[in-house]
């Protein structure tokens, strides 16, 4: 297979706009080896939703050991469990909340000429929802915070001291959620524990290490991921003025523009799996075993299912066809949420900041996700800001 020299997948260019790349990758090489890494990089949309889908094939391996893991019959009963907590409504149900939260994270920075807005909201707010979701105190809403700080930035970053505080968090935050399951106190729909505790399905109910699990994939999708969408929608939606200005003038859309932005700069740009017996992907033999890479980014770029890919389009008519939070059984849990903040955040902006726009002297600046090919985010995002008419 030839290793082309465009592939390079931990550089700082590939880093820094990686999709150049995975469309050579479509192109040239759809199931490619990344020797360094000892994984197969599988980059064209019909691939990556085979994957995807196929649980009897293909584990996710995200948490060895944990439901995300299990074999697919245990995990659907537990996600089954997870369902009757976390639904629709009752995510749908946090909107005036995160709606006073976001009023709150802008009414600090409304009056400056420039904000970072990754510092000021698309960092703080999913945390701050986080921690109503777990029926958290105000008190100890700040120990959280830092132990959700440690826990995450550890994520690609090997340095010792970094995987030492990950490691002193990960602890404290599994012994503080063990702590807050065995307190008694009734359901309530602001409190996810207490719904967890109480779900029930054919006389089953998730175990303690069922929700510590759970806590862990929130701690993760309910921060890094809504922190991605929030800053790459914004950048999407201002580095393309008209689009912006679009999006004033039908508001109606934003749904729609949403799930373009999810496709067009995905937050998670690739998930792994592990091939759980021989396998061939067009002509290239995976034993099983092997580390597999579904590159969500590149499936989302793919000509054979969008229409001039590399475009943005608030108007694309098949945006949601994105397998931005993956598909199957591993489904994101957080995507909802993701999803409900990203729109209050977006619709609060174009009825406050309406000609928010970038800051032309301070560049966006990507975070670096370390060793890890899945993290796509924003380290800062500066805004103009100029409430006034134009």
């Amino acid at each position: 297979m030839d290793a082309s020299p465009a592939v390079q997948l931990y550089s700082s260019e590939f880093l820094r706009d990686p999709y150049p790349t995975l469309a050579w990758l479509r192109q040239h090489s759809p199931v490619w080896y990344a020797e360094d890494r000892h994984a197969f990089i599988v980059t064209r949309y019909d691939d990556c939703l085979a994957l995807l889908t196929d649980a009897a094939r293909f584990a996710d391996t995200s948490d060895d050991g944990t439901p995300l893991a299990s074999q697919p019959a245990v995990h659907i009963q537990y996600r089954s469990l997870v369902n009757r907590a976390f639904t629709t409504t009752f995510v749908a149900n946090l909107e005036p909340r995160i709606q006073v939260l976001t009023d709150r994270l802008i009414d600090a920075f409304a009056g400056s000429e420039v904000a970072d807005f990754i510092d000021a909201v698309a960092y703080p707010l999913p945390t701050l929802v986080l921690a109503d979701l777990l029926g958290l105190t105000e008190s100890e809403r700040p120990v959280f915070t830092a132990w959700a700080d440690d826990y995450t930035c550890a994520l690609g970053d090997f340095q010792p001291e970094v995987q030492a505080r990950y490691q002193h968090a990960a602890a404290e935050l599994v012994a503080y959620f063990g702590y807050k399951l065995h307190q008694r106190r009734p359901p309530a729909s602001h409190d996810l524990l207490a719904r967890l505790t109480e779900a029930r399905l054919d006389g089953n109910r998730l175990s303690a290490t069922d929700i510590l699990s759970l806590c862990n994939q929130l701690m993760i999708a309910a921060r890094d991921l809504a922190t991605g969408l929030l800053g790459n929608s914004l950048h999407a939606l201002l580095s393309q003025p008209h689009q912006w200005q679009r999006l004033r003038a039908e508001p109606s859309t934003l749904d729609s523009v949403i799930e373009e932005c999810l496709r067009w700069d995905t937050p998670v740009l690739g998930q792994a799996r592990t091939s759980l017996t021989d396998v061939s992907l067009r002509g290239v033999r995976v034993p099983a075993g092997s580390s597999v890479m579904v590159m969500l980014g590149s499936a989302n770029r793919d000509p054979a299912v969008f229409a001039e890919p590399d475009r943005f389009d608030c108007r694309r008519y098949n945006a949601g066809q994105h397998l931005a939070f993956g598909r199957g059984i591993h489904f994101c849990l957080g995507a909802p949420l993701a999803r409900l903040e990203t729109r209050v955040v977006l619709r609060t902006l174009l009825e406050r900041l309406p000609n928010v726009r970038l800051a032309p002297d301070s560049p966006p600046a990507r975070r670096a996700p370390g060793q890890m090919l899945n993290l796509r985010a924003f380290r800062s995002l500066t805004i103009a800001l100029d409430a006034g008419p134009r």
